[in-house]
């Protein structure tokens, strides 16, 4: 492999998952922030962040070598293509299986003798066997790796809010019998605890993925780290304070 313009690659991919994330937690910050929390918003939110932080946190394993870290960074990258040629041939009355820029971006990833696999169909499957996880996957190790002990349950709660599913939703509201009519009144309802859930795993997925950075690549992990425990501590006083005013 080439390999400047292979960790180049890497350490683009990874830049722009992270400037995705902290642009997601301006945004939660923006949320959680606001004079009255909205039952929904703060949730869709932290799930996109820790979807971005978990494929950066992917591809930055420090358990794999920097031929995989390439390939891994690779198929993302190519994951990227195919959905945005999903989006240019919505609505179009014809489609194209396989694009210009796929065909072209898997020949690149050849010249850098890098093997893709096919299915006995001889559709693509992936780059030298190397499996990339869809998104409760990536998210459950990601967080479960952070010690979020109901990782995957959070995560697909999370995502049904995000796709408006019943079970979700509903249970953001008290069901309480109006006692002038008789009809069932439904009000919105957020917890301290859902807020707080929302803010600390948001920071902490954020701040994860460059200590991560700090850690492969020899800088100081000290100053990030430290940074998480201040944040967390600052959260659990604030909620404190919220219960104390309340």
């Amino acid at each position: 492999m080439e390999g400047h313009n292979c960790f180049i690659g890497v350490f683009n991919c990874k830049c722009h998952l992270c400037l995705g994330s902290g642009e997601y937690l301006l945004a939660l910050g923006t949320l959680l922030k606001a004079e009255s929390v909205s039952s929904f918003g703060f949730q869709v939110v932290t799930r996109s962040l820790v979807e971005c932080a978990a494929r950066a946190w992917w591809i930055l394993d420090p358990e794999i070598g920097p031929r995989e870290r390439v390939i891994r960074s690779r198929l993302e990258r190519f994951d990227s293509i195919v959905e945005s040629d999903k989006l240019t041939d919505a609505g179009s009355s014809t489609t194209t299986s396989v694009s210009d820029n796929q065909i072209r971006f898997r020949a690149e990833t050849a010249l850098l003798g890098i093997e893709e696999v096919r299915d006995k169909k001889g559709r693509f499957k992936n780059f030298e066997n190397v499996h990339r996880p869809n998104k409760t996957e990536a998210v459950s190790t990601f967080l479960q790796s952070r010690g979020e002990i109901d990782a995957e349950k959070w995560y697909r709660f999370y995502s049904g809010i995000a796709h408006s599913a019943i079970y979700a939703t509903i249970s953001s509201f008290d069901q309480n019998v109006d006692e002038a009519t008789g009809y069932l009144k439904f009000e919105p309802r957020v917890t301290v605890a859902e807020v707080f859930d929302a803010g600390r795993i948001g920071v902490d997925s954020f701040l994860a993925v460059f200590a991560q950075y700090a850690f492969l690549f020899g800088y100081d992990q000290a100053p990030i780290l430290s940074k998480i425990e201040v944040i967390k501590e600052q959260l659990v006083d604030a909620v404190k304070e919220f219960r104390h005013e309340g």
